[in-house]
């Protein structure tokens, strides 16, 4: 099961792994606002999984829903939450394209299926799936390469670290969950050769009571420093209670949870994203793809919890060499988890590759997925 895009545009000078990125659509956003009367210049629908006040993946994308909403105030927007993923997601999809919405954002990555179904039936019609890996005609996926953001991420960890011995408390071995993994390993043992990584999968992207057995026991194990990739606040609390430096993800916010011993979090911003497929609909525009944000078109971004003022420098640089192509995350050479070759000196990951085998310096396997 593959859980990043299957990108088919243009490559990113900063994300030189073997697969074509999209490029970033130049698009002119201007937009009036609809007099009393008139119809809206664009009909857009937005489709969450879980409700979007809680700090975390969803609440992340809401920021980019609102900031689509003010940039195009003629626009009409509905946003629907807390929609099973699955096939019970279908009804919702079908509503919304009865009541004439012309764009939907499906902001979760289990509505696939239902997706290609509606989007089959209803070619008049366009759909956008994060975190998606099937498109057609009328559906596009779209994602970021989280991956930059967390390179820059275990920068901040090896220096927070006394022991070298780093954590991550992860949902699902699914793809872009490992080359997020490799990422953070990989910035980590930049800083700090001898770093490690120790993985605990809780198989559920925001479950409370795993997310703290993981967190306690990878600190009962020596663990000094714990990563998020999961969505609940139990990870930022444990480290909290312990006075344990950890960083979240996918939102600023996430900070909340554990405000004093917080690092840092790697996110996404979505908002350009979601204005910028609005407009290419009303200029008849819009075309499928597969869209995967960079640091480069400021779609991957980090946020700087507490750091000392040298460790900030040298991610802002790190960050810019990632920009501009200097940097490239998954360049060889390249150590995999059990000492072989991963990738050779003077050439780049495959997508396959990196977001299936773990990287030397991290301690877990990566379950079979059935």
């Amino acid at each position: 099961m593959q859980c990043l895009p299957n990108v088919g545009k243009a490559r990113s000078r900063s994300v030189l792994i073997v697969i074509a990125l999209a490029s970033v659509l130049g698009s002119s956003f201007a937009a009036g606002v609809a007099s009393a009367g008139e119809e809206p210049c664009v009909r857009v629908a937005f489709v969450y999984d879980n409700e979007t006040k809680t700090p975390g993946f969803q609440h992340g994308q809401k920021v980019g829903e609102n900031y689509m909403r003010k940039k195009l105030p003629c626009a009409e927007v509905k946003a629907v939450e807390s929609i099973p993923e699955g096939p019970g997601s279908l009804p919702t999809f079908e509503q919304l394209v009865d009541e004439g919405y012309e764009l939907i954002f499906a902001n979760s990555f289990g509505y696939g299926d239902q997706l290609l179904e509606v989007a089959a039936d209803n070619s008049d019609v366009k759909f956008e799936h994060a975190v998606g890996f099937r498109t057609a005609d009328n559906l596009s996926t779209f994602y970021g390469a989280r991956f930059e953001g967390w390179y820059l991420q275990g920068i901040a960890a090896a220096d927070a670290s006394e022991s070298g011995q780093l954590g991550v408390i992860a949902p699902f071995p699914i793809p872009s969950i490992i080359s997020d993994i490799n990422g953070f390993t990989l910035g980590a043992r930049s800083v700090n050769p001898d770093a490690t990584v120790q993985v605990v999968f809780t198989n559920a992207f925001e479950d409370a009571i795993k997310d703290k057995q993981a967190a306690e026991a990878l600190l009962d194990d020596g663990i000094d420093y714990l990563a998020q990739m999961s969505g609940s606040p139990s990870v930022g609390s444990v480290a909290e209670e312990n006075d344990i430096p950890w960083n979240g993800a996918d939102d600023p916010k996430v900070k909340s949870f554990g405000p004093s011993t917080y690092v840092g979090a790697p996110y996404l911003k979505w908002g350009h994203y979601f204005l910028q497929e609005a407009q290419a609909v009303i200029d008849g525009t819009w075309e499928s793809q597969g869209y995967l944000g960079t640091i480069a078109d400021k779609f991957v971004a980090f946020h700087v919890g507490t750091i000392p003022k040298n460790v900030v420098a040298d991610i802002k640089a790190k960050k810019a060499e990632i920009a501009d192509g200097t940097l490239v995350v998954f360049a060889g050479p390249i150590t995999a988890q059990d000492g072989s070759v991963l990738v050779p000196e003077g050439q780049f990951a495959e997508f396959d590759v990196i977001t299936t085998i773990f990287v030397e310096g991290v301690i877990g396997e990566i379950p079979q997925q059935g």
